[in-house]
């Protein structure tokens, strides 16, 4: 009986020592995971078709491709930027260069209900200035293959 707790106490510092050597390797570490994750940024407002395609029309929003790279080179909104929600923080620069804070903009991904990377990158953009952000709920796919609309592509500029 005596060696089952023996070897229990053993096994119960191991854990712990390894516990605190991971815990420590983590906070030393450039990129080292966050022990508790922040909440999502809180979306936008949703528009449908209509508002974003007259904004388009009228220029009087900047659209945001919030879809990684790839997808946004393959095609997106003409004259849309990149702002791709896995590389937020390397694209942030470039955006707040191009975009003024009280500039209208509308942020899309490709399908509405299983696409959520317009939500996150509105609420994002709204988290760092901007003050009027809404997301196109329909996304990509149905402002090329419903609607026909203008489309480009392309590297991001």
């Amino acid at each position: 009986m005596r060696r089952a707790g023996s070897v229990f106490g053993s096994a119960i510092l191991i854990v712990l020592g390894a516990s605190a050597v991971g815990l420590i390797a983590n906070a030393a570490a450039p990129k080292g995971i966050p022990l508790v994750t922040p909440p999502l940024p809180k979306a936008a407002k949703a528009i449908a078709f209509e508002e974003a395609a007259a904004a388009f029309d009228e220029h009087k929003a900047v659209f945001v491709d919030a879809r990684p790279r790839v997808e946004y080179e393959t095609g997106h909104i003409q004259g849309a930027l990149l702002l791709p929600w896995e590389e937020r923080e390397k694209y942030l620069p470039s955006i707040e260069k191009r975009i003024p804070k009280d500039q209208p903009v509308i942020v899309y991904c490709d399908e509405s209900e299983s696409c959520d990377l317009s939500k996150k990158v509105s609420g994002y953009l709204l988290q760092h200035g901007w003050k009027h952000v809404t997301y196109y709920r329909d996304g990509y796919n149905s402002w090329v293959n419903e609607r026909s609309m203008p489309v480009s592509e392309g590297a991001a500029p």
